[in-house]
């Protein structure tokens, strides 16, 4: 079978118990995870996942009703406070290889109405790059905002999968602390998206 890259955007999806879910996940942060800033205004950290599911009961079980638990690698607190900049929050792709990694689930926590996921066509890459020896967590490349332009943009506000294999970056225009969980699965979903009929 050929797996072509998909080329949508996102796809917005109905979490039922959202509420719930956010509590639970605003409660984990506020425990355990309130230092993670630093003296930044932008913070990327992978929860830890026996903290999740010892105390967000509603989204593991989120999870399971999707069939995805068993492919959960990792989930990453995306959080801001105050305006997004761009060497906090880059245009990227999440991996140069995008059979490793095209797909994230996004859950708004707390404060992304004013916040977007915005997608870009790109004409030069940057010097900034993170690679990772874990084979779940795989390189990112940035790429130059001056010769990039806009293609779409989705309310970060929506629970929805992304398209992390098309450069992108997050954009916040609230004062208040944003948070965001983006789960993400090992091996990549490419079979999911094509036996849901969610592919291309």
């Amino acid at each position: 079978m050929t797996i072509l890259q998909p080329t949508w955007l996102y796809k917005s999806i109905t979490v039922d118990n959202l509420a719930q879910i956010q509590a639970e996940c605003l409660a984990v942060f506020n425990k355990h995870y309130t230092t993670a800033f630093g003296g930044r205004g932008f913070t990327f950290i992978y929860i830890d996942q026996d903290i999740l599911r010892a105390e967000a009961p509603t989204y593991i079980q989120f999870l399971k009703e999707i069939d995805l638990y068993e492919k959960w690698s990792a989930t990453a607190m995306i959080g801001m406070i105050g305006e997004s900049r761009l060497t906090d929050s880059p245009i990227h792709v999440d991996s140069t290889d995008w059979l490793a990694r095209s797909y994230a689930l996004n859950i708004p926590i707390v404060n992304c109405g004013d916040s977007n996921t915005v997608w870009y066509n790109v004409a030069e890459r940057d010097e900034l790059s993170y690679s990772s020896d874990d084979t779940r967590f795989t390189t990112v490349q940035t790429f130059k905002p001056e010769t990039s332009t806009e293609i779409g943009r989705m309310s970060s506000n929506n629970p929805a999968w992304i398209n992390v294999g098309i450069p992108h970056r997050a954009e916040n225009n609230n004062a208040n602390l944003r948070l965001l969980f983006s789960t993400r699965f090992y091996p990549e979903l490419h079979d999911y998206f094509l036996e849901t009929n969610n592919g291309r």
